[in-house]
């Protein structure tokens, strides 16, 4: 999913990194919160970002995660929201137009 979104808060936990957004388009949900783990590289994101938010929801039991220490696929324990990219809403200059 891709939404476009202003981060709240942010907070760290042991390397996993758990945001909050407001949506700012019209949505099923006013608000995401969503994990960033702690493997997964992105640049620092600021109190007050505005961009696009690509993310995924995770399903306990269904949804699996690949553990390459002993080379099987893990079923999740906890249903979650899964911190995939941000992109950072860019002005348009008064030169660009739309097609």
């Amino acid at each position: 999913m891709v939404v476009l979104v202003e981060l709240l808060e942010s907070e760290d936990d042991c390397g996993y990194i758990t945001y909050v957004f407001k949506v700012l388009e019209s949505y099923y949900t006013k608000y995401i919160m969503c994990t960033r783990f702690p493997n997964w590289e992105h640049r620092q994101l600021k109190k007050g970002e505005i961009g696009y938010l690509s993310y995924v929801e995770i399903r306990a039991g269904l949804d699996k995660w690949y553990d390459k220490g002993n080379n099987n696929f893990v079923p999740y324990k906890y249903n979650n929201i899964q911190f995939i990219k941000f992109v950072q809403k860019k002005e348009k200059s008064k030169n660009e137009f739309t097609v």
